[in-house]
């Protein structure tokens, strides 16, 4: 796939400084915006040694220079998508916005220019996570390259890359993570289970909205445990289903680092928890939801023969989905402080 390279260098005309370098590597179809030039090539890995050449020859230019400012420099490899309505402009659009946001002198990549250039061996990839760009609708996952010639790294390992030899702003995000654990991060999360266990009724009401799916998932899980004809089977599964379907979620946005709906599974998650607890703490109704949830604990418990703690285990599900709410909003709220 055609890839884009953005430079964009301060005290200099951007075109005149790096044209021998997109020629060497094979570069062509160069636009200059500025200070800034937006080369074609054939390859991302092209792309991408011409993008470290340009660091290289600008670092060298800055160490030799004996006065004035030293020259900064922006650089970013796109992939363009063939295909799409106006791919190229776009393309163009999207690497002017993500490049004019690097600093630093860094060179950074985009997910589609990291999975063709690792195999090259060539280069060293440090994932920077999911970041948000002025002109950019959703978020874009950027990686920065280094050069590894005459060193023994290697991107199958990123963490065994010397974090020492970066020149890593010290907030910038290496990885993107779920929770980010502090002192007064847990804190605020025991005083916040605290509270809605105090009033989970209120908080499980907050959380109604995802009632919709327990009642779905459980339809699904009756229907398909209760195939059989047994009324204990299809109780079992009504059960199970709404609590299965949100863990697996999580665990699947997690693996795929989608942090917002991560989030999002866990409190459906803490809201099945409520529901469950719910329906065995406060009798419901003959024929409703919640006694149809009732019969599924209770047939569960009376099969392993623990029938007697159905109340302590209904309080632990409630106590359990109240941590689990305070754990989503309270990372949700610390990773936008992060991030502004």
């Amino acid at each position: 796939m055609p890839a884009i390279l953005f430079a964009e260098i301060d005290n200099g005309n951007a075109a005149h400084t790096i044209d021998d370098l997109i020629k060497k590597f094979d570069g062509g179809a160069a636009r200059s915006c500025g200070r800034a030039v937006i080369a074609s090539f054939a390859g991302g890995a092209r792309a991408l040694e011409c993008a470290l050449a340009v660091q290289s020859r600008i670092a060298a230019e800055n160490r030799a220079r004996k006065s004035g400012e030293p020259a900064a420099m922006r650089l970013f490899v796109d992939q363009i998508e063939h295909g799409a309505p106006n791919a190229e402009d776009v393309g163009l659009q999207r690497a002017s916005s993500i490049g004019a946001a690097a600093s630093g002198g860094r060179v950074l990549v985009s997910r589609p220019i990291y999975l063709q250039a690792r195999s090259t061996r060539l280069f060293a990839f440090i994932p920077l996570g999911e970041q948000r760009f002025a002109g950019c609708t959703d978020p874009v996952e950027v990686f920065e390259a280094i050069s590894v010639a005459g060193r023994a790294w290697t991107e199958r390992t990123p963490a065994a890359v010397p974090l020492e030899v970066l020149d890593t702003p010290s907030d910038a995000t290496l990885e993107p993570r779920l929770f980010r654990p502090s002192l007064g991060a847990w804190a605020l999360i025991a005083i916040a289970t605290s509270v809605l266990f105090g009033a989970h009724r209120v908080s499980w009401m907050l959380l109604s909205p995802l009632h919709l799916f327990d009642v779905l998932f459980y339809v699904a899980g009756a229907s398909l445990f209760g195939s059989s004809g047994s009324e204990s089977a299809a109780a079992l599964g009504g059960l199970m289903m709404p609590l299965a379907m949100p863990l697996v979620a999580v665990v699947c946005f997690i693996h795929q680092r989608r942090l917002s709906a991560a989030r999002l599974s866990i409190l459906w998650l803490a809201e099945s928890l409520m529901s469950v607890g719910e329906s065995v703490l406060r009798p419901p109704q003959a024929e409703s939801f919640a006694a149809a949830q009732l019969a599924g604990f209770v047939d569960s418990l009376s099969a392993v023969g623990a029938a007697a703690f159905a109340p302590r285990l209904a309080q632990l599900a409630v106590f359990t989905g109240c941590l689990l709410t305070a754990f989503a909003v309270i990372s949700a709220f610390g990773r936008r402080g992060r991030t502004q």
